[in-house]
């Protein structure tokens, strides 16, 4: 366990026995269930700030109800607004604890939840200022600068000096965010919602985005909001300039704790922990989409023990939108994956009459890069020929380069949009109107499908799940996704389905509705405005041809990039697969000389095969199998140290 030693006490009596463990749970959703007190956003006028009520109400957010989780948090302002002001050990006057427990699904606004009660304390906490009143963790940070006279001297000038050192230096609210484009959508709304304070900032700390320009605004600007992503956090902590200011951190967050922990920021979590006030000295708040031993443990080492549990996911509902039809297709042949995954986007066109807007989600990053240029180069076969566009995001890319893209992905609503992305894309982040999503190969673990499957269907509208895999692929649907309401779907039936709707569309005596010229570069419109035969344009042979002619067009190397990207992302997971290691090899050579330029399979080098632990077997083309347990080596067992989750090794190569 890795939660702080002052921690442990408390964990230990909630750790006792399962029973213990369950109870600690069941009694915050007793009192803290379904039937919780919420309110409407008129109740907010007198419990908070007029220029945060002026943004939720007024400009930018024109908020007329608020959701559930909005609801439910902000009920317990303005209480809840002393964050740091007053020690988080005192209940609240319904006798349940300050820190809070979350468990809400991604776009029910929980951003909005978490950000207007840290953006009140950080008020109150500056107003308590101007009256000579500090924060316990702010008058430990002026001991520890030997700036601790101040606090003695009672002249207007001293005050006035450590009114400016609290707003300059200490921190209002820190939130972690698992993906840097989450914190970036989190530092956009409380931009928003700071829009009429003017005198208060935000900053967002996180990889891809300049260090330097980072490190001069924190130097220039006060430390209100603060939005990052723990690498880069940790990173900027080496230095005393964010870690001092850090101890005074008056309110902590974790956004999506749940893919916090598996993405593998336990210990970054907990390093920035030892930096941080103690629980009782700051006010916490946990968000999660799911809650399962692992979100209990490290709420355990964050929050309070006298916290409470807000549950606003409906009894017995998971995180996977239960309405939204779910697909799973096998594909035998790997020359029919993409003409497959074409007949999904096509599918989703013709039902969606020009406004599809689709996510096509792949392992790695090489993989999504050679994805979205074939899928540029076979346009012409689609529904909508060139008028559809095509996007691309994946970590390869400068941070403020995918926020342009993301941004343009929103506001592309008038022509057919494709977003091929990695799982940068899977948790949090809001595409409005996306009415398909396809995965191709087997996602990392059933969470990451949960999450990908979220980006559609969000708000109760209406959307659609395909999973597109190999046939040697089966084994992740049958026991990881066994609980899962997916449907299986033949390849054939799907081709079926498109060409039957193809041929009502130009059936149709309606003429064919107008797309804007100007809705982007790439939209151009022939095909409906001059209502040219979509079956024949789209008939087997063409769409053949046009792939042929994509895979020609990719560089070898690039071809080689995405066997041995793909060699790393499977190489812990053949447990999962039922597969050897060799097998597996050969069925990802296959694929990729199917689905590229290359002329003979792709073979690994002897370095390759030594890093992921494939050894020599002439039964499998010279791709080698996996030792059996007894005899395997310290590098193999460095990929199922952690129980088929990605190492450093495979994370290396994954890309």
């Amino acid at each position: 366990m890795w939660w702080r030693a002052e921690s442990v006490g408390r964990g230990l009596q909630s750790l006792v026995s399962v029973r213990n463990a369950s109870r600690w749970i069941s009694t915050s959703v007793r009192v803290l269930g379904p039937e919780a007190r919420t309110i409407t956003i008129e109740a907010l006028k007198d419990s908070i700030k007029g220029e945060t009520y002026r943004a939720l109400t007024v400009k930018p957010f024109q908020f007329t109800n608020l959701t559930e989780v909005q609801s439910r948090v902000l009920a317990l302002l303005p209480e809840i607004g002393q964050a740091g002001l007053v020690d988080t050990a005192l209940p609240l006057s319904d006798n349940e604890g300050r820190d809070l427990l979350v468990k809400a699904r991604t776009g029910t606004g929980k951003t909005v939840a978490f950000l207007v009660p840290t953006i009140e304390s950080r008020r109150a906490a500056l107003d308590a200022a101007k009256k000579g009143e500090w924060t316990d963790s702010f008058k430990t940070y002026l001991r520890k600068t030997r700036k601790e006279d101040l606090l003695n001297e009672n002249t207007p000038r001293a005050q006035q000096q450590l009114h400016e050192l609290f707003h300059r230096q200490s921190v209002g609210v820190l939130i972690l965010s698992p993906t840097r484009e989450l914190a970036t959508q989190i530092a956009n709304e409380a931009n928003k919602l700071l829009l009429h304070q003017r005198s208060l900032n935000v900053h967002l700390l996180v990889g891809g985005n300049d260090k330097r320009s980072q490190q001069e605004d924190w130097r220039r600007k006060s430390r209100d909001i603060v939005v990052a992503t723990p690498g880069r956090l940790m990173d900027l902590m080496e230095d005393e300039m964010f870690r001092g200011p850090l101890s005074t951190t008056q309110a902590l967050v974790l956004d999506e704790a749940d893919m916090l922990l598996e993405m593998g920021f336990r210990e970054d979590i907990q390093q920035i922990m030892k930096d941080l006030p103690s629980p009782e000295k700051r006010s916490t708040m946990l968000f999660s989409a799911t809650i399962n031993p692992n979100i209990e443990a490290i709420a355990r080492a964050t929050l309070h023990e006298n916290h409470r549990f807000i549950d606003c996911v409906p009894a017995g509902e998971d995180s996977v939108h239960k309405h939204i039809p779910q697909f799973a297709t096998s594909i035998s042949d790997p020359h029919n994956l993409y003409p497959h995954l074409l007949n999904v986007i096509s599918r989703d066109q013709l039902a969606n009459d020009g406004k599809s807007k689709v996510m096509v989600f792949l392992s790695t990053t090489k993989q999504t890069r050679v994805a979205a240029r074939v899928l540029r180069e076979v346009r012409s076969v689609m529904p909508f020929e060139e008028a559809t566009r095509v996007f691309e995001i994946h970590s390869d890319m400068p941070q403020t380069r995918r926020n342009r893209i993301a941004q343009s992905f929103r506001q592309c609503t008038d022509v057919p949009s494709i977003l091929v992305t990695s799982d940068v894309s899977a948790r949090g982040v809001d595409y409005p109107g996306v009415t398909e999503v396809v995965q191709v190969g087997i996602p990392s673990s059933p969470e990451i499908y949960v999450h990908r499957v979220g980006r559609t269907g969000r708000g109760n509208k209406g959307g659609r799940a395909d999973l597109v895999l190999m046939d040697w692929e089966d084994a992740f649907v049958t026991w990881e996704l066994k609980d899962i309401p997916l449907q299986r779907l033949s390849a054939d039936d799907l081709a079926t389905e498109v060409e039957d709707a193809a041929l009502k569309v130009e059936t149709d005596s309606t003429p064919p509705r107008r797309i804007n010229r100007r809705a982007g570069r790439a939209a151009k419109a022939e095909s409906l405005l001059n209502h040219r035969p979509m079956a024949d344009r789209m008939e087997k042979e063409k769409v053949k041809s046009a792939f042929e002619h994509a895979f020609s067009m990719l560089e070898e190397e690039v071809c080689y990039g995405v066997f041995t990207s793909l060699c790393g992302f499977y190489a812990s997971r053949t447990q999962t697969l039922r597969l050897h290691k060799g097998d597996l090899i050969d069925h990802l050579s296959n694929l990729v000389k199917a689905t590229s330029s290359l002329t003979q399979r792709p073979k690994l080098s002897e370095s390759m095969k030594r890093l992921l632990g494939v050894y020599g077997n002439p039964r499998n083309s010279g791709h080698g199998f996996q030792r059996s347990s007894q005899r395997s080596s310290p590098r193999q067992s460095s990929f199922s140290k952690r129980g088929g989750q990605n190492t450093r090794y495979t994370r290396r190569w994954a890309h």
